[in-house]
């Protein structure tokens, strides 16, 4: 456990990294989490260079908690909400209440060197945004670089 911005937070230790390989492999984590549970996912562009963002629909949001309290793929990881704002939490079932009615959840698993000073953490975090189906479009919770809207039925293409 290691002390930052007077808190403690639970941490990985590792000698090399840096901010893409964390972004990364919390993006990997969360997608993967999402994937093994059978939750269709968009991946999004992100309002921020090192956040990576995904989109799923509004109607798995019971599935989607469940998956981000539960996966063991996401063991160690902190969750926020995204719309209230506040400290970001270990993941536990007493956070279920709130992630049921955020916009938008923030999941990262925190890494710092050896001596505890660096730590990468809610910087390089995955955004899960939840959209909402109007008519025949997805449509974001909020603004992000590329678009709100997308076609609900869009020619699926998987990018490797």
């Amino acid at each position: 456990m290691m002390t930052t911005l007077h808190r403690l937070v639970r941490a990985t230790v590792t000698v090399s990294t840096s901010p893409a390989e964390v972004r990364r492999a919390n993006l990997t984590a969360v997608t993967r989490a999402l994937a093994t549970a059978g939750i269709r996912y968009l991946r999004i562009p992100s309002p921020r260079a090192l956040h990576t963002s995904v989109a799923v629909l509004d109607s798995d949001r019971d599935r989607v908690t469940d998956v981000l309290l539960r996966s063991p793929t996401l063991e160690g990881a902190y969750l926020r909400r995204w719309n209230g704002g506040g400290q970001a939490q270990l993941r536990n079932e007493l956070l279920r209440e709130g992630l049921r009615t955020a916009e938008v959840i923030e999941v990262f698993r925190p890494v710092t060197d050896p001596t505890g000073r660096i730590v990468l953490g809610t910087s390089c975090r995955c955004n899960i945004e939840f959209w909402t189906v109007e008519d025949d479009m997805l449509v974001a919770p909020r603004a992000n670089p590329i678009t709100q809207v997308v076609p609900r039925k869009a020619e699926l293409v998987r990018v490797n």
